[in-house]
């Protein structure tokens, strides 16, 4: 018998993800308008079956290339596809490269009737999950099916398809992981490279290159 009922997960800058639990709450999602997450939307299998898909470079086969002031080096070649719960604009540091960050989810979570049920917002370069227990999911399950993406987009057509994304959308991103580098940070920020992050560097830093968007149906 588990002591427990609600699953808080924020997965934040380069990234750090912190875990909690309290008794005694369920939340719908807010501002749900559209798409898969559609209140008509009766789909009882997983929108997005499929896992990310990545292959993660030797030394050999990395790049190091300026992009603009800062310098990238990429990591893997990476591809995920997920329903959209949160997309949030950023005016740090990074905007100049990596304007908006995606929270997603995939797999088990991405059957309607659950991710309606998942309350996802946005800080400073973190997203919050909040899930009820009596969804079933642990938290090994639900971080390996949920991400929140640092999104670099590789030119301005890409970067206008990220930013007309919204809740409910189902959104694949085709491109690499990378480490940006540069004068104006402390310290190199660098993708994760696994999905099991529970505690920092937890959040996929993307150079997006291609992107495809299903509104729903």
């Amino acid at each position: 018998m588990r002591s427990f009922d609600r699953l808080l997960l924020v997965l934040g800058l380069g990234a750090a993800l912190t875990i909690s639990w309290h008794h005694g709450w369920v939340q719908k999602i807010l501002g749900i308008d559209g798409g898969y997450l559609a209140e008509e939307v009766s789909i009882s299998a997983p929108i997005v079956p499929q896992h990310p898909v990545q292959h993660t470079y030797s030394s050999a086969e990395r790049e190091v290339f300026p992009w603009g002031e800062w310098e990238m080096e990429t990591l893997a070649d990476y591809e995920v596809s997920g329903i959209v719960m949160s997309r949030r604009r950023n005016m740090d540091v990074l905007y100049e490269i990596s304007e908006f960050d995606i929270a997603m989810v995939w797999g088990d979570v991405s059957v309607p009737a659950i991710a309606r049920q998942i309350r996802t917002t946005h800080g400073r370069r973190y997203a919050r999950f909040v899930v009820s227990t009596d969804l079933g999911f642990t938290i090994d399950e639900f971080v390996r099916q949920s991400a929140n993406v640092h999104t670099i987009p590789a030119n301005d057509e890409i970067k206008a398809q990220i930013r007309s994304l919204r809740k409910g959308d189902v959104a694949t991103f085709k491109g690499r992981l990378v480490e940006v580098r540069g004068e104006k940070l402390s310290r190199p920020w660098r993708s994760s490279l696994i999905r099991t992050d529970h505690e920092f560097k937890g959040c996929e830093i993307m150079l997006v290159e291609e992107v495809v968007i299903d509104r729903g149906p």
